[in-house]
Formats: C-alpha cells, structure tokens, sequence
C-alpha cells in the first residue's frame, strides 16, 4: 500500500512538472503581463534546467527580494486599467507573511491536480436553487455571463472601480445577490470599502498576530477530502480579558490573516477555492456562548470573503444549546442548511476527513495541536475515513511561492 501511494505521488508530481496555469488573462479586458501569470508550480516544482551556480547564486538573491515585502501586489499594479471588465485602482497593501511563518504543505502537490466533483463545482439543491462554489478557470453558464456583462455596465454607469482582487470575486457577488446585477455591484462596493477601511492603516502581519495566536483560538488544521483546508474555532479560548477590554478586534485580525493567507498560499483556481469551518463549543452553556464574536466571523466570511465557506460545521453544543439551534434550523434556506452542519456526534466529520487531518478531540486521531504560527499541517492521504498515518515522506515540494501575492484568481472564466 505505501509502495502504491509512493507510485501514486510520483505521477501527481510528474503531471506538475508538465501542467501551468494559464498565463494570459481574457484578451478583450486588455490586463498588462504580471508576476501573477507565471506558472502556478514555478517556486514549488523545479521546472528550470541545470544551471550554473552563479546563476542559482542569482536565482536565489531574487527569490529573497521577493520574499522581503510580501506585498499584495506592487502599488501601481493596473492602475488606470481595467481588469475582468471593471474599471480598476490600485491594490492596497493588505497583507505580509514572513517566510518562517508560511506552513510546510500549505499548497500539497495533490491540490494541483485534484478534479473537483460536479456537485463541489455548483450544488443542486432539492427546491431547484442552484449554488457556484467553483468560479475561476471553469466554464460559467450563459445566464451567469449574461448578469456578469450587466454588473460590469452597472459599475461603469455609476463611474466606480475597486481593487483587482475584488473584480476576481464578480461572479461571487452575482451569486450571493442571487443574479440580480445591481445588487450584486451593492456588495461588490460594500466590500471595496470595508477594505480600504480596514486596511487603511497598513496590512495585517504574521508579527501582530503572532502572540495572539498561541491562545489557539483560530487556526487552520487540515483538508478535507475535497483538499479544501479547514479552520478550527475554538471559541472558550477567547480570554475574558479581551471581552473586559472590548478587543475583540483582536480576535477578528487573527481571522482575517487566516483568510488572507488561505487567499495566497492554499488555493488553486478552479480546483480548490473553498475551505470547511469547524466551531467547537466545548465547556460553553447558553450564557457563556460568545455570540458577538460568532456573530463577527459570520459577517465577515458570508459579507467579505464571499462565497469561501463550503460548510460550518458546530460540534460539542450543550444539550439546551443544541435544542435550540435545532429549531432554528428549520427555519433556515436550503442554501443556508446545506452550509451549516450541527453535529451530534464528532466522529460524523471522518465522513469528509482523514482521521490524521483532525484533532482527536474533533474525531480524528493527530494529537491536540500546540504550534498555531506557522500552521501545523499534516500531508495527506486525505481520503476521507482514512485511519492510516499521514505520509510524510512526501516532501513539501508545492510550497508558499511568492510570485503569487495577488489572489491567485485574478481573470474570471467565460463560457
């Protein structure tokens, strides 16, 4: 079996080798060549011939210029252009991650070439609604380009434009304004103006977070079988402190630098562009249930980081808790009830994870993680039931590579 899995990672990594992303965005917005454009694997795989040491020497120093600032991307980045048909301004400077704190199997070879089911690409639902979950590098239907055309005129018409990494999300916005055109522009400026607010003071960093983050109260543990990471919430793990003091904010910066780092370093276009969120309400009765700081992770992963949750999975819910939110359940939209998973029973999460990929206080069998920057990250298998051992003679070949600071999603896909 481990000779078969060793067969089994050679190939992926062969077809790595072999496979680029996409290196030209949709030829009638026009978009300048960029860093962005380069191979997905070009850090991650070595695709370069033999080279003399000088020029590795070389290789080597512009690797570390680029690793220095870890910008989102170079302030003149489109400016005065337009890109996936909207009119664009500068990217602000939102986001910095030293080397030493980016993860070993942050991006797993596998995720390059994984092929997403049909029902992780749009979900049917029993009413007929039907959901993306998939929106870059794949086929959009002609009601989707259609509505897509329409913001674009909207947007225009009202004279706006917003940040490249907002263009990419068009077709998210489109979805969570159910097709309405205008509604969806709405939440595409509600967006552009929540990040500049909040990152108008200068990016969140690995060094701000850092003594934050030893209290484990958000931190990313694993993928699941559809290799989209997961994020663990610990919510008895917010200090009292922090409520006496009304810095919650706090716990808010630790969530958007897991969503930023997730945006750079863990997904593929069109493959991979979701992540699972675990809530854990062990030891929390009614009145101890940190509803303002839920409430804010809610807003801030359904406002403005739009259509990235696949699910919400809530375990270890005290008996009245769980009753309740039963009855509130049936209250909920077929969209909203397939999100939102209240589990009786944590062992029901083996269901879509390995066991090595979960806590064993969250069904699984990795001992309880103590380092949460930079994440600890076990490579796969990632099979779902899977009770074996993570297999770590796989070396973390796709690493974080800086070539990618913009969102990797740059280029919304037409039919």
């Amino acid at each position: 079996q481990s000779s078969a899995r060793r067969a089994e990672l050679d190939e992926q990594r062969r077809l790595c080798r072999s496979v680029t992303a996409p290196t030209v965005a949709p030829p009638e917005f026009d978009a300048p060549t960029h860093a962005a454009s380069a191979p997905m694997c070009a850090e991650g795989i070595n695709l370069e011939p033999e080279v003399n040491e000088a020029e590795k020497a070389e290789l080597e120093a512009a690797r570390r210029r680029r690793l220095r600032s870890l910008r989102t991307v170079p302030a003149n980045f489109l400016e005065g252009s337009s890109y996936n048909g909207f009119k664009t301004i500068p990217e602000m400077h939102a986001f910095e991650c030293s080397e030493g704190s980016m993860a070993p199997y942050s991006l797993p070879a596998e995720a390059l070439t994984f092929v997403p089911a049909s029902q992780d690409v749009i979900t049917v639902f029993r009413n007929g609604d039907r959901e993306r979950k998939i929106h870059n590098n794949v086929p959009l239907s002609k009601t989707e380009t259609d509505q897509l055309a329409a913001m674009r005129r909207e947007a225009k018409s009202r004279g706006l434009s917003f940040y490249p990494s907002v263009t990419a999300m068009a077709t998210r916005f489109l979805s969570r304004a159910r097709m309405d055109p205008c509604k969806a522009v709405k939440f595409m400026k509600d967006t552009q103006d929540w990040r500049e607010q909040y990152f108008k003071n200068g990016p969140v960093t690995d060094e701000q977070i850092r003594q934050d983050m030893q209290h484990g109260i958000v931190y990313f543990t694993g993928r699941d079988s559809a290799l989209r990471p997961t994020i663990v919430v610990r919510a008895a793990r917010i200090p009292q402190q922090w409520y006496k003091d009304r810095c919650i904010d706090r716990f808010i910066r630790i969530l958007i630098f897991c969503m930023e780092y997730f945006l750079r370093y863990m997904t593929v276009p069109g493959k991979v562009e979701n992540l699972s969120v675990i809530v854990d309400l062990q030891g929390l009765g009614l009145p101890q249930v940190p509803l303002g700081p839920l409430g804010e992770v809610y807003k801030v992963m359904s406002h403005h980081y739009i259509g990235r949750v696949f699910k919400f999975y809530i375990c270890n819910m005290s008996t009245t808790l769980g009753a309740i939110a039963g009855m509130a359940k049936s209250f909920l939209t077929d969209r909203q009830k397939q999100k939102l998973h209240i589990l009786d029973d944590v062992r029901e999460l083996r269901k879509e994870f390995a066991l090595h990929q979960l806590e064993e206080d969250l069904g699984g069998t990795r001992p309880a993680v103590t380092q949460y920057l930079p994440f600890s990250l076990n490579p796969g298998p990632y099979t779902a039931g899977y009770e074996g051992e993570p297999d770590f003679t796989v070396e973390p070949e796709v690493r974080p590579y800086s070539v990618v600071q913009a969102p990797l999603e740059f280029g919304v896909s037409r039919a």
